[in-house]
């Protein structure tokens, strides 16, 4: 279904989104086609827009909201990826460590760090 802009003949997906551009382009009291508006653009006037994630602006609530969504989803990703990543850090350092000190079986590395990390709590 389509939804036709009276004014400018503009055709749009959602009845929301021409009602939007009718309120944002045009006002009420026109019948006939608009050309050539110019708004003056102030600072004071704007209102800005910050992604929460990556604290990006934007003029729009919508064009932020739609910016959000995939902002979100690459930073679970980027999570993911680090988590991972440090994961395969801890890994390979104990993996050195035994190597270094020549310990086996590797729980006795394991027994060893949770007694050096008891041994430094206060009484």
């Amino acid at each position: 279904m389509e939804f036709k802009c009276d004014i400018c003949n503009k055709v749009y997906k959602s009845y929301q989104s021409r009602w939007n551009h009718v309120n944002k382009n045009h006002s009420t009291n026109v019948t006939k086609p608009v050309t050539n508006v110019t708004k003056p653009v102030t600072k004071c006037n704007t209102i800005l827009y910050n992604c929460q994630w990556c604290n990006e602006n934007f003029n729009n609530r919508q064009t932020k909201w739609r910016h959000e969504k995939i902002c979100q989803n690459q930073t679970d990703i980027n999570k993911d990826k680090k988590i991972e990543q440090l994961e395969k850090e801890i890994k390979t350092i104990k993996e050195e460590l035994l190597k270094a000190m020549k310990i086996h079986p590797p729980d006795l590395l394991e027994k060893s760090l949770i007694f050096l990390i008891k041994s430094d709590r206060p009484n």
